[in-house]
């Protein structure tokens, strides 16, 4: 099978909301049919210290990322 390319994630906005965040997004313009989910990561900085991950099969996230 050769290899598709799934493109990026469209207008991505981030929210705050009470004590968290709502993270939305509308689909990759190509690639659609190879995506089975999205990876939503967050990172605390200074150092770029991966603080936390999840995947998801919607075009939303909404999370408490102070935890």
């Amino acid at each position: 099978m050769p290899f598709a390319q799934i493109g990026p994630p469209r207008n991505v906005s981030v929210e705050i909301i009470n004590d968290g965040y709502i993270i939305t997004w509308e689909p990759p313009e190509y690639g659609q049919d190879q995506l089975r989910l999205y990876i939503v990561r967050w990172w605390q900085e200074p150092g770029h210290f991966l603080h936390g991950s999840t995947e998801t099969r919607e075009t939303n996230y909404l999370g408490n990322f102070f935890l």
